[in-house]
């Protein structure tokens, strides 16, 4: 960095506007558009390459760090993980304004407005979710995208998501289609035992009116088919929370 994000000035370089009647116009100018924000300085780290805007849009080339943990004053927010010195990250992110433009600031995964961490083998000991991941988060090469809101949108195609293991939809709710009334789903365990209940119930025959007389059901084979069939009624491929006992 030469000197503030604001002016950009480089020594020996860029005239000063006092000086140059041409270069205060070209300033006065640009002032309808450009608005000096606050803020502070990405620290850089040995061997880094940061771009870093006027408004606190940040982009870092980094790496992990040889003893970053006894030589370097503000650390970085990722740790070495299982990996070696020199593996690669990739950061990109915008912060918040701040007041204080004296020292440097890190990025910071939970109090930016937006991120992207492209991993290779390092680990983010700072990062939280909203809600605890029922499959834990190894530390491997990670695409980590974090923002209020994230919004995916094909154009004139699909979205495509493959995983070898599973893909975890970590909500309370999930809301499939695009109409507008919605419909609420089925308790697929809940719906087991009621069919169950009814096939007991089939199966056993009917009683009388008087409640002596016991007869078979009518069509036994039928039921135990219909019993086989209801063993295969559960997909345990496809897991959600159970209906909370009330």
């Amino acid at each position: 960095m030469q000197s503030e994000l604001n002016n950009n000035l480089l020594p020996g370089v860029t005239y000063n506007a006092s000086n140059s009647s041409t270069t205060q116009e070209l300033s006065e100018s640009w002032k309808q558009y450009i608005k000096e924000t606050p803020v502070k300085l990405l620290q850089p780290y040995p061997g880094d390459r940061i771009i870093q805007g006027r408004w606190g849009n940040r982009f870092r080339l980094g790496s992990t760090l040889k003893n970053q943990d006894t030589v370097i004053s503000k650390l970085p927010p990722w740790k070495r993980g299982s990996g070696a010195d020199g593996d690669p990250i990739i950061v990109l992110s915008n912060t918040k304004t701040s007041n204080n433009t004296n020292g440097f600031i890190t990025e910071n995964l939970n109090a930016d407005y937006s991120s992207l961490y492209l991993t290779s083998t390092q680990e983010l000991p700072g990062y939280t979710v909203v809600k605890s991941l029922k499959q834990e988060n190894g530390y491997q090469s990670q695409f980590i995208g974090v923002a209020d809101r994230i919004n995916l949108n094909a154009k004139t195609d699909s979205v495509t998501i493959n995983a070898p293991n599973n893909i975890e939809l970590n909500t309370d709710k999930v809301v499939f289609g695009t109409q507008s009334d919605k419909e609420s789903g089925i308790y697929s365990t809940e719906l087991h035992d009621v069919l169950n209940n009814i096939l007991n119930v089939l199966t056993s025959g009917f009683k009388s009116a008087d409640n002596t007389l016991i007869t078979s059901a009518v069509d036994q084979i039928s039921l135990l088919e219909a019993g086989k069939q209801l063993n295969n009624i559960l997909n345990n491929k496809i897991q959600q929370d159970k209906r909370e006992q009330e």
